[in-house]
């Protein structure tokens, strides 16, 4: 059965040659990276595909080899994302969200510059002296609203500053005035990245 959906999709296999494609949301596929070796049965394949993990009970349509016999499901598997059996934009979607993830595991710390944000040029003039261009990631506000809660803290008020160094985050913290919300975890890291992308940020 086909699910409704309006949010943009991709279809992925279990390994790059499985007959058996199944369709699932864009949103709901995480970790993105590049690799030779598929989920399962870890067989290798021809050259590295893009690959990302799915739980196994959230295909919007078809369904990936995977048999669930080894613990109750759902389980997160690894799928292949193959450039055939994609249209051409979603699959450079996914693209750049492989670099912004990768972008923001580099740069886990976090700075809101909160909804009173300093001058853009003195920003951008503290990053050049004080950062290596990799070393930090500018994020737009927004993306919090992706994750489900926040426990007992205050989520960002604004855009972020997201640094390599935890030194380097506190130092810029210090001299803007803005909250230093140290290390985003990897569920953080992936909303922001998705929704850098779905504002087609470079």
């Amino acid at each position: 059965m086909t699910k409704a959906v309006s949010e943009p999709t991709v279809k992925v296999r279990r390994q790059w040659n499985d007959d058996n494609i199944a369709t699932y949301r864009v949103s709901d596929v995480s970790g993105l990276h590049m690799s030779d070796v598929s989920g399962g049965i870890e067989a290798r394949a021809n050259r590295e595909y893009l690959c990302g993990y799915v739980a196994c009970d959230a295909a919007l349509e078809g369904a990936v080899s995977h048999s669930c016999a080894h613990g109750q499901g759902p389980h997160r598997i690894k799928v292949c994302i193959v450039k055939k059996d994609n249209a051409t934009r979603i699959y450079h979607l996914l693209l750049r969200r492989l670099e912004w993830e990768a972008r923001l595991r580099h740069c886990p710390f976090a700075v809101d510059l909160g909804d009173r944000a300093p001058d853009p040029t003195a920003v951008s003039d503290w990053l050049g002296e004080h950062c290596a261009p990799g070393d930090y990631a500018e994020v737009a506000g927004g993306w919090w609203t992706l994750v489900a809660g926040w426990g007992n803290k205050r989520g960002p008020r604004g855009p972020q500053v997201w640094f390599a160094q935890l030194s380097t985050a506190r130092a810029f913290s210090c001299s803007f005035g803005a909250r230093l919300l140290h290390h985003q975890n990897q569920q953080k890291q992936f909303a922001a990245a998705h929704f850098m992308c779905s504002r087609g940020a470079a």
